[in-house]
């Protein structure tokens, strides 16, 4: 069984970005740019390869980098059950 927090639909990766404004109340300019990277991804995995520039990687990994610690600030202040200590 998954856990309810994991969408298992198509356009998953859609969902849980839009996700954010609802959950932890993400400001619109972010998840507008996670969104960016899912699409170009997308394109680039399926149709064309070697689109992503190592700059856009690592500004990929430095917005998921920030969001993960919003979204752990955001669980220990509103679920501190379900992190691990």
């Amino acid at each position: 069984m998954r856990p309810p927090y994991r969408a298992v639909r198509e356009a998953h990766h859609y969902r849980v970005i839009q996700s954010l404004a609802h959950t932890i109340k993400a400001d619109a300019g972010p998840i507008a740019l996670f969104d960016q990277f899912r699409k170009k991804r997308n394109i680039s995995g399926y149709d064309h390869a070697g689109m992503i520039s190592d700059q856009e990687a690592k500004e990929m990994l430095d917005l998921a980098s920030r969001f993960r610690q919003e979204v752990e600030e955001w669980l220990h202040e509103n679920h501190p059950d379900l992190m691990e200590e």
